[in-house]
């Protein structure tokens, strides 16, 4: 076997080394041990493996020869949280957090904002997310909006404000809010593009229609 190895190596054949085992510790066959960890404080199998090092198959194989495993649903009952085996922590889905959020913090007959009776929905309240039944609350649709209206223009205030000036997204100056025409339709009441550039813009335009025509 030996020789068939420096042969391989000496040809350059690829071949694969088996990846090493994991070393467990050795269970204890002691019923006091489980009826310390499994009975008295509650522990799953998983945790008891996972904190000694043993095999969970060794671990589940001595309960159940104590007649000491659990039935489901007192199972699931311990189960929860942190406790669970795929728990996440802050790392978890937008809508994983909802449904943990809706579960646990309990909703309203008002809105939190206005006060008014009418249907609700969760609303994170510093944008970042976390596993924290404070950073949420329960507001109305319209409310609702609104937050997410002044977040979104608290945002666009970081990213394109610089002491009162805005940065024009064609020449990337920064001017101050006189030096853009007028819009409705944008967060600031003002168009992304200065008048400079929009009257360059707009002359090359006609420009092209002119060449077309011709």
């Amino acid at each position: 076997m030996k020789e068939l190895l420096r042969f391989m190596k000496q040809i350059k054949f690829p071949y694969k080394e088996r990846a090493k085992k994991k070393k467990y510790n050795i269970c204890p066959v002691d019923k006091k041990f489980f009826n310390e960890h499994y009975v008295r404080l509650k522990k799953s199998t998983f945790d008891i493996a996972k904190e000694f090092n043993f095999h969970p198959r060794t671990v589940y194989a001595r309960v159940k020869h104590f007649n000491m495993n659990r039935s489901k649903k007192e199972a699931l009952k311990l189960m929860v949280g942190k406790r669970h085996p795929n728990w996440k922590g802050d790392n978890v889905s937008y809508d994983a957090l909802h449904d943990y959020i809706t579960h646990h913090k309990p909703k309203p007959k008002l809105c939190e904002e206005c006060k008014k009776v009418s249907p609700k929905e969760l609303s994170n309240i510093s944008g970042k997310y976390k596993r924290d039944i404070s950073d949420f609350r329960w507001l109305c649709y319209s409310c609702h909006r609104k937050q997410d209206k002044e977040s979104k223009h608290k945002k666009f205030l970081v990213k394109k404000m610089k002491n009162d000036l805005l940065q024009c997204t064609i020449c990337k100056l920064y001017k101050p809010l006189t030096d853009f025409y007028k819009h409705k339709g944008f967060i600031l009441g003002v168009r992304s593009e200065c008048k400079l550039c929009t009257k360059i813009r707009e002359a090359e335009r006609k420009q092209r229609l002119v060449n077309k025509n011709v």
